[in-house]
This record gives C-alpha cells, structure tokens and sequence, in this order.
C-alpha cells in the first residue's frame, strides 16, 4: 500500500493502520499494524495515548494535544501549549 492511498482512506477502526520504525547500530526493527495501536512514550518529552477508540492524548514537550476521530472520518486537534514543565 502506498503512502499517498494510506493517506486518502479512513480506516475503518481509528488506529489500525499504522508503523514503527527504530534502529539498532544497523539493524532496523519494524512494527506495522499488529492489532490496534495503543501507546508510545519516548523519554519525558513524547507521550501518544488511545484514549478511546475514537480519541487519542499527546505530549510534545510541554504541550498537550489532543485528537478526536469523528465518525465521518473528519479529525478534530485541540492544542494547549505551556501545560508542562520542561528543563
């Protein structure tokens, strides 16, 4: 599946479709669509959360985002900046 038709249809279920990506001196670790994602957190600053099946939670840095899919597919983003404290 290309990028641009992952991009241009709605799945079916908020979440399924999606990919990780790491690296390990060479070595490429791959995660892609194995069930629903749910959580990633890197360090202190990167938090994504499922909230529920049709909303999900983010920090970056010392902002609080927050993502709801609408059932047309239609996406809603709430951003509120200065929520943490950062060093």
């Amino acid at each position: 599946m290309s990028d641009d038709s992952r991009q241009q249809r709605a799945p079916a279920v908020p979440g399924a479709i999606w990919r990780i990506l790491a690296k390990d001196g060479s070595r490429e670790v791959t995660l892609e669509n194995q069930g629903v994602f749910d959580e990633l957190v890197i360090d202190d600053w990167l938090h994504l959360e499922q909230m529920d099946e049709r909303s999900w939670w983010m920090r970056v840095g010392d902002a609080s985002i927050h993502v709801v899919i609408n059932k047309d597919g239609s996406v809603e983003v709430s951003v509120e900046r200065d929520v943490y404290d950062v060093a």
